[in-house]
């Protein structure tokens, strides 16, 4: 566990100890980003429409590589991952 993960009451999750071993694998992980769209304009446009601004906060559902948290970072106030 990670010093700051271990001053963090309620995260037992280590998440590098937990990660599946392909994931840990640089060829592997060369291929899924290769294989990826990493375009997600359109969905931050379509959260625009939907009333996204400076002062909102987004909640990524499996972030994945996290190109949606990269895209929608910038407009708006807090991104979290989970």
């Amino acid at each position: 566990m990670t010093d700051a993960a271990a001053r963090r009451p309620g995260w037992p999750l280590d998440e590098r100890a937990s990660a599946g071993r392909e994931n840990l694998d640089v060829d592997h992980v060369a291929r899924y980003d290769a294989k990826e769209a990493w375009d997600a304009s359109a969905e931050v446009r379509l959260l625009e429409l939907l009333g996204l601004d400076a002062g909102s906060t987004v909640l990524d559902l499996g972030a994945g590589p996290g190109q949606f948290t990269l895209a929608v970072a910038p407009r708006c106030a807090r991104v979290n991952r989970r």
